[in-house]
């Protein structure tokens, strides 16, 4: 059984690998999970301050507020293009040489209509979607957010159990086996207690990388990690 878990293990990881290298050519392949790795501390602002410093920080967000701020300014446009807007113009020319010498003054006045009138109702309808539009993606940035911070809150819960039984199992281990060296237990016995404590330190290890991996991924949204703005 444990050679069978290995070779799956393995496999996974031989895949892993594969997938990365296909995907990030030059990033390399790590060498493997440090013994002494630890979580790092949650970031210490509130979860309401993370929640607005992720949702405005999105790529995703600013396109969508930007597109709206362009949609009300050309609804502001077309909707000033309905009123008379007169413009004076000033001219001089030089006729036969200079025989002759004109100045004039031009003035124009477009007067509204129905087709700009169907314009603004238009241009405001396009507004009104591009704010709508900008507060359904920041409602689900803000989710996107409340599911990475509670799980990463259930994941650490769950690396720090993992890690105060493995504790446990490894000082029952050590109690074992100085039973089983002293004669007072049997090898089934001590084989079943070091079985046991395998299966906790393999928990423990996916447990710690689930969290490291939900760590890094709220680090790395809300630009803590690297900054792609810069």
């Amino acid at each position: 059984r444990t050679a069978a878990a290995l070779a799956s293990a393995r496999a996974a990881e031989a895949a892993a690998a594969a997938e990365l290298r296909a995907r990030f050519p030059g990033l390399g392949v790590p060498g493997g999970l440090p013994a002494d790795v630890r979580l790092q501390a949650l970031p210490d602002d509130p979860a309401d301050a993370l929640r607005s410093r992720y949702v405005e920080d999105s790529h995703e967000f600013r396109l969508a507020q930007s597109q709206e701020m362009q949609a009300q300014r050309q609804a502001r446009r077309t909707d000033l293009e309905r009123k008379p807007d007169p413009t004076v113009g000033v001219f001089f020319t030089v006729e036969r040489g200079g025989a002759e010498r004109i100045a004039g003054v031009s003035i124009s006045m477009p007067l509204g209509s129905a087709h700009r009138r169907s314009a603004a109702v238009a241009a405001a309808a396009d507004a009104q979607a591009a704010a709508r539009s900008r507060v359904a993606v920041e409602r689900r940035i803000g989710a996107e957010f409340e599911v990475l911070y509670r799980g990463l809150e259930g994941k650490r819960a769950a690396a720090v159990a993992q890690a105060e039984a493995l504790a446990l199992q490894r000082s029952a281990a050590a109690r074992t086996g100085r039973a089983y060296k002293a004669g007072e237990t049997g090898l089934s016995e001590l084989l079943m207690v070091r079985r046991a404590l395998a299966d906790t330190t393999l928990a423990e290890r996916v447990a710690l990388v689930d969290a490291l991996e939900a760590d890094s991924r709220l680090r790395l949204d809300l630009h803590r990690m690297w900054d792609f703005d810069d």
